[in-house]
């Protein structure tokens, strides 16, 4: 991260978390937030959206990957919705 100025009050980071993101354990600089998500800038410069949630430790230590695949019903069930939807416009 060299040249960025490191003044708490002046530029914030964040630890991407979530262990399936490309970026996964790289610290990046918060350029700006929008709504759900960041705006951030990469080590190597990239600026990218990333979903505030995976720069929570907690939330990300929580996913567990398996061998298994895995989805909850509900998640099932809005998907079959969603779909309904689509095929309901198409």
């Amino acid at each position: 991260m060299a040249g960025w100025v490191k003044d708490a009050h002046k530029v914030r980071f964040a630890k991407i978390y979530y262990f399936f993101h490309p970026h996964h354990g790289e610290q990046v600089k918060i350029i700006r937030s929008h709504g759900e998500n960041f705006i951030v800038q990469t080590e190597q410069g990239k600026r990218i959206g990333v979903p505030k949630w995976m720069t929570d430790k907690e939330k990300c230590l929580q996913i567990k990957p398996s061998s298994i695949p895995y989805c909850s019903l509900s998640a099932l069930r809005e998907l079959q919705g969603l779909l309904a939807c689509i095929k309901d416009e198409g």
